[in-house]
């Protein structure tokens, strides 16, 4: 949710403190709250300082998403911080946290706020205060089933100061995990029973491999379900994909995301298609496969160029008899569970195009039905 609107929904909060006591899902920026983004004239005074008094009005909240670093990474934010870690959450995101040079532009020490006690004065200890923060926040959630860490700052160096204190007291109910790679291996030797997990963007190699080889194997054992983005550049892993697959032996579903700056290469992903299926030996209870191809930069590559063959599916199914759906860069999903009999040849059944349904801008917003509101869902990202 944009910070503006993030804005308006608290004062809504205030306004209506019955509307706020519905919402269970709940996707919030505290971005206004910088200067730069709403002018301090501009906030309604009901939300001075920083809007913990109508945050604290949803009670009721279980799935929270929330952006903007300031209020991790603020010393003046406790009150955030405190209030978010009162909720009984089933579900967190947290979706925009900024690194020290986003903010400050330097990785050399600085002195802020004139030096005092809440002073950040290098990178080491902006990134030992959020972590803390984040560790003290998952102690207060016990009942947390789904964490997503979907910032691109929580990278290895956040990895590595989280594995200091991370117990499994603090996450034992945890179920499905999206985070950077380095920082799931941290989760994963603390929380035996990750079912669900999804790995943000990496360059892969021997060293990140070997991170996941330090977990222990009953508890990588747990993962049925993975999604795994990797860039097409990537040689090490599309090589070896087979020995990185190797490290969740349990998975029944798997999408592989093949990532491209650009679309100026030559390779389609009729040859990420072929890499997949050729290492795919790895996961003898494998299920369901998904393969995407995005492109950051550019316009994407044209259908025909997405296309998976029918011969390429058939192969595929072939190789792994346990193979039940697939879905190609294309979008178009087989079901080889059912299927019928053309012109002598057995052919699965084709389902139609997998699409993604984007709500609109105010879909997620209460709509009353028979005097009553009947949606519990606001502003979630």
């Amino acid at each position: 949710m944009p910070p503006i609107r993030s804005m308006r929904l608290l004062t809504t909060f205030m306004l209506r403190p019955d509307l706020a006591l519905l919402v269970r899902h709940l996707g919030i920026d505290f971005g206004w709250l910088a200067e730069s983004k709403c002018p301090r004239d501009e906030i309604p005074r009901a939300l001075l300082p920083d809007g913990t008094k109508a945050l604290s009005l949803a009670k009721n909240v279980q799935d929270l998403s929330v952006g903007n670093p300031s209020w991790l990474a603020d010393p003046g934010k406790a009150g955030i911080r405190k209030c978010v870690s009162s909720m009984t959450l089933t579900r967190l995101e947290l979706a925009r946290v900024f690194s020290f040079q986003e903010v400050f532009g330097s990785r050399h020490l600085i002195i802020l706020e004139g030096g005092g006690d809440g002073a950040v004065r290098s990178e080491d200890e902006w990134v030992g205060n959020i972590v803390a923060r984040v560790r003290a926040m998952l102690r207060a959630q016990p009942q947390l089933k789904e964490l997503a860490l979907t910032d691109p700052n929580f990278t290895q160096q956040m990895a590595s100061e989280l594995s200091d204190g991370l117990e499994s007291a603090y996450v034992p109910n945890l179920r499905t995990l999206k985070a950077h790679p380095s920082v799931a291996a941290v989760f994963l030797r603390v929380a035996p029973r990750i079912q669900t997990l999804h790995l943000t963007l990496e360059s892969w190699g021997k060293y990140l491999a070997s991170v996941w080889s330090d977990v222990p194997q009953e508890h990588r054992a747990s993962v049925t379900s993975l999604t795994i983005y990797l860039w097409c550049n990537d040689k090490w892993v599309w090589s070896n994909l087979d020995s990185v697959l190797a490290l969740w032996p349990n998975v029944k579903t798997l999408h592989v995301s093949a990532t491209a700056l650009t679309c100026w290469s030559e390779v389609t992903s009729r040859y990420y298609f072929r890499q997949l299926s050729g290492k795919l030996h790895t996961l003898p209870h494998i299920r369901d496969i998904e393969l995407s191809y995005e492109i950051f930069h550019g316009p994407a590559k044209n259908d025909d160029q997405h296309t998976i063959s029918l011969s390429a599916a058939l192969e595929c199914k072939v190789k792994y008899p346990t193979l039940e759906t697939m879905i190609g860069p294309d979008r178009r999903m087989w079901d080889f569970k059912e299927g019928r009999t053309v012109g002598g040849r057995w052919v699965p059944r084709f389902l139609g195009r997998a699409e993604v349904q984007r709500k609109g801008p105010a879909e997620d917003l209460p709509r009353p039905q028979s005097s009553s509101i009947q949606s519990r869902t606001l502003g979630r990202f």
